[in-house]
């Protein structure tokens, strides 16, 4: 494919992994109000919101304002990354079902906890798919230099970690506990 074909194909790539991440957010949330919003947790929720905007605008923006070659390899790759993390972020949204929450809170109503799928690899495949997706279309918007828009989702996700991880011991003490002993790593195998 030429330079030209990839000035057109790559914003709509960009768009499609998007709107796919958003309309699965929607169709999988659980909508019911969570039992027990900490404000920690809504707090977390802010963080997680400006950190989407900034991963969302902040290459776009870099991309209007240094503009560079495209390279189609680079485009492909990035394409590759974003949509890999869409499909990792779906499977962990399925394989939590009704425990799906936009929102940390304790589920009374659905007393398991979930350690089948991708979460039998790692503990928080929804973040890490997250993570993958917006560093897929800063790519794709910006290059490597668009990865920066990603930092502040990266520290959000941490953010959020930690509290999930602390309901989860609260609401789960001898499984949780179990868990971690049987998989060790948060985000990534062997980084994380």
């Amino acid at each position: 494919m030429n330079s030209t074909v990839w000035l057109v194909a790559g914003p709509v790539g960009w768009l499609a992994v998007a709107l796919s991440l958003a309309l699965d957010e929607r169709r999988s949330s659980n909508h019911r109000a969570p039992a027990r919003v900490t404000p920690a947790a809504r707090r977390s929720d802010e963080l997680m919101q400006i950190s989407t905007a900034v991963a969302l605008a902040g290459p776009v923006l870099l991309a209007l304002v240094a503009q560079r070659p495209v390279r189609p390899l680079t485009s492909f790759l990035a394409l590759g990354i974003a949509f890999a993390g869409v499909r990792l972020r779906h499977r962990a949204m399925r394989s939590l079902a009704g425990r799906y929450r936009l929102t940390s809170a304790a589920q009374p109503d659905a007393p398991a906890l979930v350690d089948r799928g991708p979460y039998a690899v790692i503990r928080h495949p929804g973040y890490a798919g997250l993570v993958l997706t917006f560093a897929g279309l800063a790519l794709l918007a910006a290059g490597p230099p668009g990865l920066v828009s990603v930092l502040p989702m990266g520290f959000a996700v941490l953010v959020r970690i930690r509290i999930e991880e602390n309901l989860l011991r609260e609401e789960f003490p001898q499984t949780h506990t179990a868990y971690l002993a049987r998989v060790r790593w948060r985000l990534a195998p062997g980084l994380y």
